[in-house]
């Protein structure tokens, strides 16, 4: 801050500089003495002169002594300082204000000021205070710094804290994301494990009673054939009975060894788009008159390869469930379209699939049934009219098959089943016309028949039938007795070439002892390479194994139609591989 005396007419009398300025320092004296010599000036210097360092002098006498003195002071000097003209502080100045405060730039601090000035008294004299704004900036800019400072800090660290508090919330929030997921998958895999061990208990409760339930089978089929070929007269009611009863005693088996995951597949390429319409007749018979039957298939969908059988049983199974559902009568819509799915769509499986959807108007189902709907022996239906295997079996094989079955339902809104197929690699094989078989003058003889069973009954049934189409039957009832069969047949022929020798080999997979059927078959193949062998089986993973041993495989119980067929194509091979042989002796 500096201090300064200044005349009305901007003259600086006097000018203290700011403690450490390099401004020049005046005096009030260097300032009157530098005064300038006109009269006004010099009257106005005198007064202020003589009114601060004289006392009571007369006017002339003062006058006298004052231009005396102005007169010999202004011999030599030059004119005082002055506030440069067209400042702000010239001008008020210059309108004679008393006091007043402007920002102006001073020469004297060289630096942008504010200027506080106050008159004296009645005299033309003014105290002025300049102060810099630097300075003040300065100031404000320290306290400021430490206003931020003492602010800053603290924000800083609450920054931080909120920082670490939300890093640390995001981690919980993860964490417990993960851990719902890690919950949820557990869950489901539980879930999954839980069915599994159901549908194993369900495997092994119906592996342990399908064999012998298919012997029973086996022993009824085998003697209903024998009565229809033997011309049995006076009961075709009563074996039109047995005959149904079989039948719903085979489709039974069918399906309890289907959702068990254990009946064999044969599958075959099928196209679609003309497959579905040609089973129309097949779902009217199953729903009913009362349920009106819409197709909407795409002539256009693709091939998939499944087994036919199991294909029919489930369109059976689902149109029996919607008849059910619509007792007053409704709609039961079947569709079929391309559908293709990619990583990452949500869709459990990827690929091209055939989506077939059944969809019915009936009463639908609750979320409670609707989550137990695939669940094996689960029904809602009244007792007797319903087993629970329906879904099931529909579900078992969408999934042995490649694909997936989905269901939805809602209360009045009826229900949808989405059978998910794979599209087959390969488009269908054209059907071809039959070979003409090769026709001899002589009639085909008989087999000679190696039949292993051991169900005496079963046995003793199937030889019957065998020797009713012309064939000779030797029976065994476990491995071991079969190969010591074919091992003394071959020794005979050993000394003889014209000993009998056995044309087939007819064995059930399971049977006593250390060897099964498959174990026997490669066994056969081992002593008797080309010596055919037809095995008997119910089981999905014994069909599996078959796959490696060159045999020719009837699901149990067989169709006897099927049997003959098999039986007619050894024949009609054992009379060309004699008839080759003897064109190679001539």
């Amino acid at each position: 801050m500096a201090l300064g005396l200044v005349r009305s007419d901007g003259a600086i009398l006097a000018f203290e500089p700011p403690p450490g300025a390099r401004a020049p320092r005046a005096t009030l004296a260097q300032a009157a003495a530098s005064a300038p010599p006109n009269s006004a000036n010099v009257a106005n210097g005198a007064s202020a002169t003589a009114s601060s360092s004289a006392g009571a002098s007369g006017a002339s006498g003062a006058s006298g002594a004052s231009g005396a003195s102005g007169a010999s002071g202004a011999s030599g000097a030059s004119a005082p300082a002055a506030i440069t003209a067209g400042s702000p502080f010239a001008a008020a100045l210059a309108l004679g204000k008393e006091a007043g405060v402007v920002r102006m730039h001073s020469r004297l601090l060289g630096d942008n000021a504010i200027v506080a000035f106050r008159r004296v008294g009645a005299y033309p004299v003014y105290v002025a205070c300049l102060y810099r704004t630097s300075a003040i900036w300065s100031a404000w800019y320290r306290h400021l710094s430490v206003l931020i400072i003492s602010m800053f800090t603290p924000s800083i660290a609450l920054w931080c804290v909120i920082w670490l508090s939300l890093r640390r919330l995001a981690a919980e929030e993860e964490a417990w994301e993960r851990w719902q997921a890690e919950a949820a998958m557990r869950r489901s895999i539980e879930s999954a494990y839980r069915q599994s061990r159901k549908m194993e208990a369900l495997g092994n409760l119906v592996g342990s009673v399908a064999h012998d339930f298919n012997n029973l089978l086996m022993i009824v089929s085998a003697n209903v054939q024998i009565a229809r070929r033997r011309g049995v007269t006076g009961f075709e009611r009563e074996i039109s009975a047995v005959e149904r009863a079989l039948k719903s005693g085979q489709s039974l088996t069918r399906q309890l060894l289907g959702v068990a995951r254990k009946q064999p597949l044969r599958n075959e390429t099928i196209p679609v788009g003309r497959w579905l319409p040609a089973s129309r007749e097949l779902l009217r018979a199953s729903l009913g008159a009362k349920v009106a039957l819409v197709m909407d298939v795409d002539e256009a969908v693709w091939p998939v390869q499944v087994d036919v059988a199991e294909f029919e049983l489930a369109l059976i199974n689902l149109a029996v469930n919607a008849r059910d559902a619509m007792p007053n009568g409704g709609r039961f819509t079947v569709r079929a379209r391309n559908i293709s799915f990619r990583p990452g769509e949500g869709f459990p499986l990827d690929g091209e699939f055939v989506h077939v959807a059944l969809e019915d108007t009936g009463v639908g189902m609750p979320p409670d049934v609707l989550a137990r709907a695939f669940e094996p022996l689960y029904t809602t239906k009244p007792k007797g009219m319903g087993t629970g295997l329906g879904l099931p079996q529909v579900f078992a094989f969408c999934e042995r098959s490649g694909g997936l079955a989905a269901i939805d339902s809602a209360i009045g809104a009826g229900t949808s089943v989405h059978l998910y197929l794979p599209r087959a690699s390969a488009a269908p094989a054209a059907q071809r016309e039959a070979e003409p078989r090769e026709h001899s003058t002589n009639p085909p003889q008989g087999l000679s028949v190696l039949l292993v069973e051991d169900n005496d009954e079963v046995a003793a049934g199937t030889e019957a039938l065998l020797q009713m189409m012309g064939h000779h039957v030797t029976c065994a009832n476990d491995a071991a007795s079969a190969l010591a069969f074919v091992d003394a047949a071959r020794a005979a022929r050993a000394g003889d070439d014209d000993a009998p020798r056995f044309d087939l080999v007819l064995s059930d997979i399971h049977m006593p002892g250390t060897m099964n059927g498959i174990d026997l078959a490669e066994a056969l193949q081992a002593r008797e390479p080309g010596l055919p062998v037809i095995l008997v089986t119910g089981y999905a993973e014994e069909l599996e194994r078959t796959r490696g041993v060159d045999v020719r495989v009837l699901p149990k119980p067989f169709d006897i139609a099927l049997l003959e067929k098999m039986l007619e194509a050894i024949q009609h091979d054992r009379q060309r591989r004699a008839r080759r042989e003897r064109d190679a002796t001539l």
